[in-house]
């Protein structure tokens, strides 16, 4: 006998609790679930996107279940609970899946409606999954902030973190509600994790919202306990941030540069661009290293893009090493590449 569409749903919900991946069955599980998708209700098509999000990062395996499910939840969307809508959104950014802006439309509309009935964990969910998936509404965002102000004392730093990176992705700045959060995240910095504490400093940079020493050293303090367990873009977010604000403390940048040396394999021409950046706007020369981003820059030197190449051209002018080699193949790169008006003024800054 077949699974009808809450054996389904139940099913792979199940395994996904688990955290079981079986293969074939979630394979066979999407094959099935294609023809039935008009009679799944709206738990049961927010429980299966949960479930293969949490099972699959990635959505390129799925791609017809995935649209199919967008077409049939916005049909039903207005019978969409705050926990359905915000586990919706969140599996379609963690699948990396864009479900189209007219679902995304949706679910904003519905959001406001029920914004008041959201737990802390579906807000910051949602809002997070909004910026991943670059989806910016206004209404959206200042309705999440208004429930977000009155429910901050029962957030986490998870949550604290995804709302601040979300806001600087999507380039919403909250008011003053940004004050209460550093105040909330300053109660409870000691339980960031490493990418919590690189996310947070990094927004707040990006939004041009400076929350103060005290926070920062508190920061940089409990970073500096963490600092073996960053990844690579997060040491530089988090150097990024510092030399933004311009706080320079040296034990956390010997402590970042010596991680760096360890990871810098891994850099990014963008990653290696925007460390140098942070070394030459806190005026802080790590020879050594600095002689190892030379070397990977001219290995990688086809890989830069112009907001790298102004990056890198003006940080080392910055720290007077325009007379190395490389400096030379990225000048010349960077008259063929850069046309943008804030690369190029970066540039003549520097020059």
């Amino acid at each position: 006998e077949k699974f009808n569409s809450q054996d389904l749903t139940n099913t792979i919900w199940a395994y996904a609790k688990l955290s079981y991946k079986p293969k074939q069955l979630m394979n066979a599980i999407a094959k099935e679930a294609l023809h039935k998708l008009y009679d799944f209700n709206p738990q049961g098509l927010a429980n299966t996107l949960w479930a293969f999000a949490t099972l699959n990062h990635y959505g390129e395996q799925y791609p017809d279940l995935l649209s199919g499910i967008a077409v049939e939840a916005s049909k039903k969307i207005q019978n969409f609970n705050p926990q359905n809508l915000a586990n919706s959104c969140w599996a379609y950014a963690r699948l990396n899946f864009h479900p189209g802006n007219a679902l995304l439309e949706k679910i904003a509309q519905a959001v406001v409606h029920k914004v008041d009935y959201f737990k802390p964990q579906e807000l910051a969910n949602l809002i997070w999954a909004m910026a991943k998936l670059n989806y910016r509404c206004e209404s959206l965002l200042a309705s999440v902030s208004y429930a977000a102000d009155r429910r901050l004392g029962s957030y986490n730093p998870q949550n604290l973190a995804n709302t601040c990176w979300a806001y600087a992705v999507l380039e919403y700045h909250p008011g003053p509600l940004m004050h209460k959060i550093i105040l909330q995240a300053e109660r409870c910095i000691t339980d960031f994790s490493q990418q919590g504490l690189s996310n947070t400093v990094w927004a707040l940079a990006k939004l041009r919202y400076n929350p103060g020493d005290q926070f920062l050293l508190k920061v940089a303090c409990e970073a500096s306990k963490k600092i073996t367990s960053f990844s690579p873009q997060g040491l530089v977010n988090f150097a990024w941030a510092f030399a933004f604000f311009g706080k320079y403390y040296l034990d956390l940048m010997d402590l970042i540069c010596r991680e760096v040396e360890t990871k810098l394999h891994a850099f990014t021409t963008q990653d290696l661009a925007s460390l140098t950046w942070a070394l030459a706007k806190l005026e802080y020369h790590p020879g050594p290293l600095m002689t190892k981003i030379l070397e990977l820059s001219e290995r990688r030197l086809c890989y830069f893009q112009a907001p790298a190449l102004a990056e890198m051209i003006y940080a080392l002018v910055e720290m007077d090493l325009y007379q190395v080699p490389v400096f030379a193949k990225l000048w010349d790169l960077s008259t063929v590449m850069v046309q943008g008006e804030k690369e190029i003024e970066m540039i003549r800054r520097a020059v």
